[in-house]
C-alpha cells in the first residue's frame, strides 16, 4: 500500500492539489475498499492521464463484492463521494 499514490488520492488532490479533511475521509474509503477488495477502485487505470480522466467517475454500489454488507458499502460511498 503506498498512500502517496495517486491512486488514493481525492480529486481535489489530484487535480487541483488541494488538500484537508475531505481528502482524509477519501482516503479512509479507498484503503476500506483495498482492505475489502485487494485493490483500488482505480487500480486497472495504469497511466496518469487514464487516472486523471478516471478519478471523478463515481464507485458504484454494484462495484462490490457480494458479500459485503449494505451499511459497510454505503460507508465506503459517503467517503468517495465527489465534491
Amino acid at each position: 500500500m503506498n498512500i502517496g499514490s495517486p491512486l488514493y488520492m481525492s480529486p481535489e488532490g489530484y487535480i487541483d492539489n488541494i488538500y484537508g479533511p475531505k481528502t482524509d475521509v477519501w482516503a479512509f474509503g479507498i484503503v476500506l475498499y483495498e482492505l475489502l477488495h485487494g485493490k483500488t477502485p482505480n487500480s486497472h487505470l495504469l497511466d496518469t492521464e487514464s487516472l486523471r480522466s478516471n478519478i471523478i467517475v463515481p464507485i458504484r454500489r454494484e462495484d462490490f463484492r457480494n458479500d459485503i454488507s449494505y451499511d459497510l458499502k454505503d460507508l465506503i460511498l459517503r467517503c468517495l463521494e465527489i465534491n
